[in-house]
């Protein structure tokens, strides 16, 4: 099998839109904003930042998209991460959007030979600090290269997988939105309250049913369910100080999609100390908020078994026993986040204090009422499910890793790999 340069077959375009991120007008609008930390091996449709007009336009004469069923791939920080861009995005320094000429090479098959050859585009980072990868680099990278319908091929037998881990995704993201949902209804618009309030049916089991008022009462914010209250997040989440210590932790920081990330993956260069011991130990349910004025409102929700670390800067929440997916759902809502804007205080640096953050108040049922742990239950159900296809997820990315470099090898037949899929049943 015959390869060819990346430069033969592909052109090149940088990043360079990368706005002040101190003027706000610059951020939030319709231009979907590619950073490193979007690329996910995989398609891409949304980024975890946009741009205004005005902030895509700042960077003047290198203002550029880059087009759907293109290729990007990241040049700093975590090299060599690669996506498929499924609309139009602008491009920040840290990457690289590759556009495949498809007359002689197709799109996806591309994408998979990239993928393969990270190790090798890893070695092609230059730098003594901070690694690179330069474009008059990655053009040097071999791609091999059969019949066109032959890569087709191979694309199809690798998509076919990725559609199937895709699709896993999706029905995840369902679930947190069911979970969401129910939520919303119960706690939020009370929707069985308002059912029972003119002798309808719930639509719930008669032992979930019967924990709800059956009519409202007046409160000095609204009318809310009888018995219930307006009660600030201190009476059931309180602060957290304890320190990592000697303990073997990861540092994570708290981004707006409302995520801890490992810091490692999500920022292009080093931004927290060596030494770690002096940071806020961060555990399964903790949540994080930084109070500063850039960053005011950005909050993480640790939701792994693993121990995490925060930087002393971060403020670190944990939600009473049986009451943390009330208090991660209630942190979701945009009534929260309007709170923040609401409470963050000082004309030179906003903050947001602990004390503001524990005063946000919010309607709940008495605190001995079993409706909490009713509906900690739904929402457990929900996530088994979403782990179980987190798991089905890994064994299909086993396979594609076992069966990728042997065809782009070519040393695994196109039908031999027909047979591995059919036998696993996908």
């Amino acid at each position: 099998m015959k390869s060819v340069k990346l430069s033969e077959i592909a052109d090149f375009q940088e990043g360079y839109v990368n706005p002040k991120q101190t003027n706000n007008s610059y951020f939030d609008g319709p231009i979907k904003w590619l950073r490193a930390v979007d690329l996910n091996n995989s398609n891409v449709y949304s980024t975890t930042r946009t741009l205004s007009e005005k902030g895509f336009e700042s960077a003047g004469s290198s203002a550029c998209l880059f087009p759907p069923n293109s290729l990007a791939i990241s040049k700093s920080g975590t090299i060599g991460r690669v996506g498929i861009l499924k609309d139009w995005m602008c491009g920040n320094r840290a990457v690289i959007n590759i556009k495949p000429n498809e007359k002689i090479v197709n799109t996806k098959y591309l994408f998979y030979c990239l993928l393969h050859g990270r190790p090798h585009i890893e070695r092609l980072a230059e730098g003594s600090v901070q690694k690179n990868l330069y474009i008059s680099e990655l053009s040097k990278f071999e791609v091999p290269l059969p019949k066109m319908d032959i890569q087709e091929k191979i694309a199809q037998i690798l998509g076919t997988l990725d559609e199937k881990i895709e699709l896993n995704k999706k029905t995840s993201e369902t679930l947190e939105e069911i979970s969401e949902a129910v939520f919303k209804s119960w706690f939020v618009n009370f929707e069985p309250v308002r059912a029972k309030a003119k002798n309808h049916s719930t639509g719930l089991p008669d032992e979930i049913s019967d924990l709800f008022p059956v009519s409202f009462e007046d409160s000095e914010l609204g009318r809310i369910p009888k018995g219930w209250s307006y009660s600030p997040f201190h009476k059931f989440m309180t602060q957290k100080k304890e320190r990592v210590g000697q303990r073997k932790a990861t540092v994570l920081s708290a981004v707006n999609s409302g995520e801890l990330v490992t810091s490692e993956e999500y920022f292009t260069k080093k931004v927290h100390s060596k030494n770690i011991a002096k940071y806020i130990a961060i555990e399964k349910y903790d949540i994080a908020y930084n109070p500063s004025r850039i960053n005011i409102g950005s909050i993480g929700l640790h939701y792994e078994d693993y121990l995490g670390a925060v930087s002393p800067i971060y403020i670190v929440i944990t939600p009473y026993i049986g009451w943390h997916w009330f208090s991660i759902m209630s942190i979701k809502r945009d009534y929260f986040n309007q709170n923040v804007q609401v409470l963050s205080s000082g004309s030179v640096r906003q903050t947001l204090s602990i004390e503001d953050f524990l005063s946000i108040s919010v309607v709940t049922p008495p605190i001995s009422s079993p409706l909490i742990s009713y509906f900690n239950n739904f929402y457990d159900l929900l996530l088994k499910r979403q782990i179980l296809l987190r798991e089905e997820n890994l064994y299909l990315q086993d396979i594609t890793y076992a069966i990728l470099p042997r065809l782009m090898s070519g040393t695994l037949r196109v039908s031999d790999a027909e047979k591995i899929l059919d036998e696993a049943g996908i």
